[in-house]
């Protein structure tokens, strides 16, 4: 899973670990123009990107990516056709519930841009 939207779910980690983008990227083997791309947005973040991150600035994945999957959800809504996500949502239901909430998300996520209108 590589996502790629607006990272300030990335960035609000780095700061709330008081480390400049300079430190981030040196503590993570990354070139700081290569995390700097990442931060903005232009690369993608990839699974070994965020485990990285998450041990540099001592969060979750949830912490960086919980943002991203809210903006998703959040532009997704007006472009989502309201029966195909119910019949979606129908068939997800008890698959779900033996999920991690990591699979659940990109369940979930997978589910609005299947339902999106045509």
């Amino acid at each position: 899973m590589a996502v790629m939207v607006a990272r300030r779910g990335l960035k609000n980690a780095r700061e709330r670990a008081g480390l400049t983008q300079e430190e981030a990227a040196a503590r993570m083997g990354y070139s700081l123009e290569g995390y700097a791309k990442k931060e903005r947005g232009t690369r993608k973040l990839s699974d070994d990107f965020i485990r990285k991150a998450c041990a540099a600035f001592g969060v979750n994945a949830d912490e960086i990516l919980g943002e991203l999957i809210e903006e998703s959800l959040v532009a997704s809504v007006a472009q989502i056709d309201p029966e195909k996500l119910a019949s979606f949502v129908s068939q997800a239901k008890d698959r779900i519930a033996t999920l991690s909430a990591e699979e659940a998300k990109e369940l979930v996520l997978s589910l609005i841009s299947a339902a999106r209108k045509p």
